[in-house]
């Protein structure tokens, strides 16, 4: 069975951002209950990923949280964009926060269903406490 060429890309950061006094910050330190931002940044090169650029390829991309201790696995935001030439950043609000605990925080990106092209990047780890 012939296979689809998917180009080269690089999932290169999820990071959880806070909104203080104006500033967007990093944290790995959330109050509970708290609205916050998920980002994840890609990017990819190629003769296939530039034609699925100039295709203006749609992706999605999906936050999870698991916890650490008991609890269950959620998505908790999600967002959609189309695939731009460079960096790619999808950013989502976790609306409402996390309950206290410590999780494991996932971004899985796909694109354009049919490309060939999911992945996933879960090296972020996030406490929500006071």
């Amino acid at each position: 069975m012939p296979t689809q060429p998917t180009g080269v890309w690089n999932i290169s950061k999820i990071e959880a951002i806070e909104t203080a006094a104006g500033a967007e910050l990093p944290s790995t330190v959330i109050p509970p209950s708290t609205s916050f931002d998920l980002q994840l940044t890609f990017e990819g090169k190629g003769a296939a990923w530039n034609a699925l650029v100039s295709a203006k390829a749609a992706y999605e991309v999906k936050f999870y949280a698991e916890s650490y201790g008991p609890g269950v696995e959620q998505e908790i935001a999600s967002y959609k964009g189309t695939l731009a030439a460079g960096e790619n950043k999808a950013k989502a609000t976790v609306t409402g926060g996390l309950n206290a605990g410590i999780y494991h925080i996932v971004g899985l990106v796909r694109v354009s269903p049919g490309s060939g092209m999911t992945g996933f990047l879960g090296d972020l780890v996030v406490e929500v406490g006071d």
